[in-house]
């Protein structure tokens, strides 16, 4: 498809693009556990996932260490993200990078759909 870019790494590797938003972003819709900088040096992880047969081979680590590594020079110092309850390997791998549990919020997308509130200030 013209003018289409293609991610620098194939999805076939593993890879797939981070989602990172501006809080002021993320929070229109209300789910945002607090006031946005207006000066965006905030940011929301709105997604990361990577294929079952490829687990276990660190890309999930690799992925929010790269992106993790390029928010500050676009002035984030402040990152947001949530996660299931009962993913315990997302959170083990989110806390070895410095995220700390802020909260937890019900029903966050729907009813039986809780979910963590997990940040890193840097």
């Amino acid at each position: 498809m013209p003018g289409r870019r293609r991610p620098r790494r194939s999805l076939r590797a593993g890879w797939c693009p981070a989602s990172v938003r501006p809080s002021s972003e993320a929070s229109r819709g209300g789910r945002g556990p607090r006031t946005p900088s207006a000066d965006g040096r905030a940011s929301w992880i709105l997604g990361l996932g990577v294929a079952e047969r490829l687990r276990g081979r660190g890309l999930a680590r690799r992925l929010m260490q790269e992106t993790l590594r390029r928010l500050p020079a676009d002035g984030v110092h402040e990152v947001w993200l949530t996660v299931e309850p009962a993913n315990t390997a997302a959170i083990t791998l989110y806390q070895s990078l410095g995220f700390t549990e802020q909260g937890a919020r019900k029903d966050y997308f729907g009813p039986g759909h809780d979910r963590l509130l997990l940040a890193l200030r840097h």
